[in-house]
């Protein structure tokens, strides 16, 4: 007799009606799991070999997405399992929802004023921050001497950017944000090759764009 009759016919003999595995798995490993078997008078089943033989099958007919890879996270949910009059089997309904890391950068203007537009112009190439990091990093064009009005400037500038990151008020709040991977620079992080920075006039005002990326979470449901 195969593990299948086997467990068909101790599901037959236990009078069961229903089972569902709830499980949580991910970073390359299953997580928390929990079976719970129900007879046909609405009550617990409770049998430790017959729990083994059919957690046993449910590993052998769901396939489960354990590997996590940076951008898929894991899954959680619910396996149902009953027997099928039709089929005279067993039933395995699996409905999850998969867990993704998306990642995301928006541009945002940001206004500078008359010396912040010197300083950037004549002595940056590019500005960034990454929170990870803890700190921000400047790529300067030429040698020059950072006098305490400079430096002042130079902070101003700094101080801008990272309001935007602190506030969060120009970022998407519909998305799980997870604001430990938020990042600021003057140049798109696409770009491979250091441009200058770019300063545009509109209305009169002085604006230079600042690419803010970071990553958030998507819920994918599957049945």
């Amino acid at each position: 007799m195969t593990q299948e009759e086997k467990l068909l016919q101790r599901w037959k003999e236990l009078n069961v009606k229903n089972a569902t595995f709830d499980f949580d798995c991910g970073g390359d490993s299953m997580g928390d799991t929990e079976l719970t078997i129900i007879n046909n008078d609405e009550e617990p089943v409770e049998d430790e070999n017959f729990e083994k033989l059919l957690a046993s099958e449910i590993y052998r007919n769901v396939e489960f997405y354990e590997a996590s890879d940076g951008h898929y996270i894991g899954e959680k949910g619910t396996v149902n399992i009953y027997f099928d009059d039709e089929l005279k089997d067993l039933v395995y309904s699996k409905m999850s929802t998969s867990e993704l890391e998306e990642q995301k950068t928006i541009t945002l203007p940001i206004e500078l004023t008359d010396k912040e537009v010197d300083f950037l112009n004549n002595h940056v190439s590019v500005m960034r921050n990454f929170s990870w990091s803890g700190g921000e990093e400047i790529i300067y064009k030429n040698d020059f001497i950072l006098t305490s009005e400079l430096e002042d400037i130079q902070k101003g500038i700094e101080a801008k950017f990272l309001e935007v990151i602190d506030n969060g008020d120009e970022l998407d709040i519909e998305d799980d944000i997870h604001f430990d991977s938020l990042s600021y620079s003057t140049i798109h992080p696409d770009k491979v090759v250091i441009e200058p920075i770019k300063i545009y006039e509109k209305d009169s005002k002085f604006y230079i764009d600042l690419y803010v990326s970071y990553s958030y979470t998507v819920f994918d449901e599957y049945y």
